[in-house]
């Protein structure tokens, strides 16, 4: 299994203020047992999680810190998967080599049983999870439990990107701490940090289309071959030139069935598609300069704008029920791009 890059990631790139509100609490006392990071996906919330747990994990006394060099026996320890005082939900693939949509009871009933046991060292004990979105109503009311009894010296970190339906009641056991996106210099600094192979055209379309996220163009990049996203653009010029586009050879090239990372990339497209369409709608509506110039204006000349936005909406509520329900991958791939370039 493949480690996330949040938890080898020695440097925090921004999130100044989150984390010196998280070491004044700490200082006082005051640190709640769960702590909700929410904000867009792919902006540093599970890295920050990985910096807070490490940094409490290392704790012997006086100021919190998080500063840890990536040589550091804990760190080696948390970024293999093997700290013993450190819980992580998060989606992992199953024996028979398939990703599951989502988080199961049985994570958090393990958490559950994480938490029942004794620090070795009488230190913290910190989960995370990753992310809430992922839960089953059935794991959300488990962890809802966890929260309602929480031991002593522990601390849960759920990490919340806004795009599936949380509790109640589990939100308002938890502190909030509001994220935003990183800023364009930020942004550009992780890139070069990530050394990411797109070319810069489409490193700088993706940028603006995921609203300036570097950990979903660092999937991207990781996901996805160089030739990804000048194959997805040819569809839209297909369309202005033939009238239709072959979306089946696009996903023959780039979802193949056999693929290890299909569960992944079927969950990062669902992401940018419509995050794509969203963009070149607007685009449409404020005629920016070079926008008439570019294959996406001929599709959106195809439909008038209340249509695209009735499809736009339609997608986010596709992607969201192929998750919940377990739809086959690549016929929901099929259903989704038929309808955005063959009006199917």
């Amino acid at each position: 299994m493949s480690m996330s890059p949040s938890r080898l990631t020695p440097a925090l790139m921004g999130h100044a203020p989150q984390l010196m509100w998280l070491q004044d609490a700490f200082a006082r006392g005051r640190l709640p047992h769960g702590l909700l990071l929410e904000g867009p996906k792919g902006i540093g919330k599970a890295t920050f999680a990985y910096h807070v747990a490490r940094g409490l994990l290392a704790h012997t006394g006086g100021p919190l810190s998080f500063e840890m060099e990536s040589s550091n026996p804990l760190f080696m320890r948390v970024g293999a998967g093997a700290e013993g005082n450190l819980f992580v939900m998060e989606r992992k693939i199953d024996r028979d080599g398939k990703m599951p949509r989502d988080l199961s009871i049985e994570t958090s009933r393990a958490l559950k049983t994480f938490f029942s046991k004794t620090s070795l060292e009488g230190g913290w004990r910190v989960g995370i999870i990753d992310s809430v979105d992922e839960l089953t109503p059935q794991a959300a009311q488990a962890l809802l439990k966890v929260l309602e009894e929480p031991p002593e010296k522990c601390l849960i970190l759920l990490i919340h990107h806004g795009t599936g339906h949380l509790l109640a009641t589990l939100k308002s056991r938890c502190q909030t701490l509001l994220f935003s996106p990183l800023s364009k210099d930020e942004t550009r600094r992780v890139l070069t940090q990530q050394n990411l192979s797109l070319s810069q055209s489409a490193a700088q379309d993706l940028g603006l289309i995921l609203g300036g996220s570097p950990g979903l163009l660092g999937a991207f990049a990781s996901l996805f071959d160089a030739s990804f996203y000048d194959d997805f653009q040819k569809l839209s010029r297909d369309v202005a030139e033939k009238g239709r586009a072959d979306v089946t050879l696009f996903l023959d090239t780039h979802f193949p069935t056999k693929s290890d990372d299909l569960a992944k990339k079927f969950d990062l497209f669902s992401v940018f598609l419509p995050a794509w369409l969203r963009f070149w709608l607007v685009a449409s509506y404020e005629k920016t300069r070079d926008f008439s110039q570019r294959s996406e204006s001929h599709l959106m000349a195809v439909r008038p704008a209340p249509e695209w936005t009735h499809i736009w909406q339609g997608l986010i509520s596709h992607f969201q029920d192929a998750k919940r329900l377990s739809f086959d991958t690549r016929h929901g791939l099929i259903l989704a791009l038929e309808r955005v370039f063959n009006g199917a």
